[in-house]
């Protein structure tokens, strides 16, 4: 029986009860959907990065599917199935006969529940993002390192892949110069990297890792973020730079306007994972992720017999193309000190800042401090790490935002004497505000990592933090939005940067 029959009788609802099963079709599947199931059915076929031929490759690439996705969706990926035939020739799922087909299966969820639709709805709450940058951290500590030094030179292939592809479409949308010049781009600053990617495997950095990872393959499954659809075909695009693999999200996420949520992201990512060692390779893996999207979608147009859809789709194309470029651009690493009493609003200040291709970096702890960190034995504990982690930040070319106090004139110092040591510009920024307000605004705040009681407040107003030159704002002031003019001081020094609106 061929494959196409199979296909067909499957369709038609043979294996399922007889009820007719909703069908999707994409470029190497067909899924058949249940009331509470969903079938995966590999396409026979062969292309330059697949090869589904014979059963037993779809047997064993059903099997890796459900491998890879029971690391971060066990509750979804539920295992394979072989399509068998009965003794009067009726089709049946896991049957005792023969295998003629093998199908993954899957729990059928909410298809409104995916992460572009929830984001396109604004229903993604900070709260999300934080869990879904927690579940990347844990699916990438966990990969498989991988230790194999040809690896360092993987982007090259990713260069040929956008060369072939992007040029193949000149003019359909893309122009041919701008295209001439990114790859050349792409080549100078790959032979610029290559000691860095030697040092990623030797450090373990490369792993078996998701491959596609954007909104669209992380859903909201039982309350929380779940991760699914690895690739599963064809392990190039899986063997990769953990950053590489998030760098897809970030991408997608800068392109769907969520630049400041993909700066949280990532900054919850970097506090996991403890490693900055490859943010010198951050704008060329988001301009990497940006470029083959670009050429994906270009040919998804080609197919289009809708002639408004083509040409928006065409659109959307060179946007991502312009994407590409532009994420080549990353503003000249800076280090921002934002300092103030609790209840001036330094953390949601710096959170709010984020620059054009998600670069500036957020120094700030994660999680809620006990109060003990304010005293001044444990705070200078904490303002070591803080400093040495932005110092670390600002030499691999990204900037960094130091979030806290500032209180003593000793950590001040420090931070700027970081800052030179990096060889990157310091702005001093000192939020200050009424006393009465501060109090209030502590004692009626929702808990977070930064957790001040106004006990803690009074005894910073009352010890005094000394004479400094930072750039003071007054954070009370009537109408005051202290993120915007942080953000305005900084574009007028070059460094690159927006902010989100206040929720």
């Amino acid at each position: 029986m061929d494959q196409q029959e199979i296909v067909d009788r499957l369709a038609a609802g043979e294996a399922f009860g007889g009820a007719k099963p909703d069908r999707i079709d994409t470029h190497i599947s067909v899924v058949f959907l249940t009331a509470d199931r969903a079938y995966k059915l590999k396409k026979a076929q062969k292309t330059s990065y697949l090869d589904f031929r014979t059963l037993e490759d779809r047997r064993a690439v059903c099997e890796r599917e459900i491998e890879l996705n029971r690391r971060t969706a066990p509750a979804i990926y539920l295992g394979t199935v072989p399509v068998t035939q009965d003794a009067d020739g009726a089709l049946r799922l896991g049957g005792g006969g023969e295998a003629l087909e093998w199908l993954v299966e899957m729990v059928r969820f909410d298809p409104d529940a995916t992460f572009d639709r929830l984001a396109a709805e604004g229903r993604l709450s900070p709260e999300l993002f934080v869990g879904l940058a927690d579940e990347i951290a844990l699916m990438h500590r966990t990969a498989e390192p991988l230790d194999d030094p040809a690896l360092a030179a993987s982007m090259e292939g990713v260069i040929e892949e956008n060369e072939t592809e992007l040029s193949a479409r000149i003019g359909r949308p893309f122009d041919a110069a701008a295209v001439e010049a990114l790859i050349a781009r792409y080549r100078e600053i790959d032979a610029g990297l290559a000691g860095l990617f030697g040092d990623r495997v030797a450090d373990g950095m490369f792993r078996v890792c998701h491959g596609d990872l954007h909104l669209r393959n992380i859903c909201l499954f039982d309350g929380r973020p779940t991760i699914f659809d690895a690739l599963e075909f064809n392990d190039a695009f899986t063997r990769i730079d953990v950053l590489y693999d998030v760098a897809f999200l970030l991408m997608d996420m800068i392109h769907a306007g969520l630049d400041a949520e993909a700066n949280a992201v990532f900054n919850r990512y970097l506090y996991r994972m403890d490693d900055v060692s490859g943010l010198r390779a951050l704008p060329y893996y988001l301009s990497s992720r940006a470029a083959i999207r670009a050429h994906v979608t270009a040919k998804m147009a080609e197919g289009m017999t809708d002639e408004a859809k083509r040409i928006a789709t065409c659109k959307d194309a060179d946007a991502y193309l312009a994407q590409a470029i532009d994420s080549l651009d990353a503003p000249p690493p800076a280090m921002i000190a934002n300092r103030g009493d609790s209840g001036t609003g330094p953390s949601p200040g710096a959170n709010r800042l984020a620059p054009d291709g998600g670069g500036v970096e957020s120094a700030e702890p994660a999680e809620t401090l006990p109060q003990n960190a304010y005293e001044p034995e444990v705070s200078q504990d904490v303002y070591s790490e803080m400093i040495q982690d932005a110092r670390r930040v600002a030499r691999e070319g990204r900037s960094a935002i130091l979030d806290a106090t500032f209180l003593h004139p000793d950590s001040r110092t420090r931070a700027e004497t970081a800052a030179r040591m990096a060889g990157v510009p310091f702005f001093g920024i000192w939020l200050s505000g009424d006393p009465d307000e501060l109090v209030r605004r502590v004692d009626a705040r929702i808990k977070g990592a930064s957790d001040a009681t106004s006990a803690v407040l009074r005894r910073q107003l009352s010890d005094g933090h000394g004479e400094t030159d930072w750039t003071e704002i007054d954070a009370t002031a009537p109408g005051a939005d202290p993120a915007a003019e942080i953000a305005v001081l900084l574009a007028e020094a070059g460094v690159a940067c927006r902010t989100r609106d206040p929720a």
